[in-house]
């Protein structure tokens, strides 16, 4: 579990807890009295390695063992994941991401490339 500050002083809970045997758990968005302002729960199989905060465009990217890279959008509560496939040189080289990073213009995933 941790929390994380946003420049812009939004407030947000990783929470973290176990559900028949598989890790599980959400990101919750926090407001004044630290009440729950906005609650979402992780996909199935939500196993974090790194998660890093795209200051400009407001999303939380997620990297996960196994099932590859997430985004989280918070303006409408949506996951998109990305994954490895088969062929496709443009997609991720694996599902196994251990650390992303944003910088002023794209994500990039450690050991791969860059991704936007």
């Amino acid at each position: 579990m941790g929390i994380l500050k946003k420049p812009n002083n939004e407030l947000w809970l990783l929470e973290a807890k176990e559900r028949f045997g598989d890790l599980a758990g959400g990101i919750v968005k926090l407001g004044p009295g630290l009440s729950v302002v906005q609650r979402n729960d992780f996909p199935q199989g939500f196993n974090i390695s790194s998660l890093s905060v795209d200051e400009e465009g407001g999303y939380f990217w997620f990297g996960i063992w196994g099932t590859g890279l997430y985004r989280f959008d918070p303006r409408d509560s949506s996951f998109l994941n990305i994954r490895h496939v088969t062929g496709d040189t443009h997609s991720l080289k694996s599902d196994i991401v251990n650390a992303v990073c944003v910088d002023r213009d794209s994500v990039w995933n450690h050991w791969q490339k860059k991704l936007g």
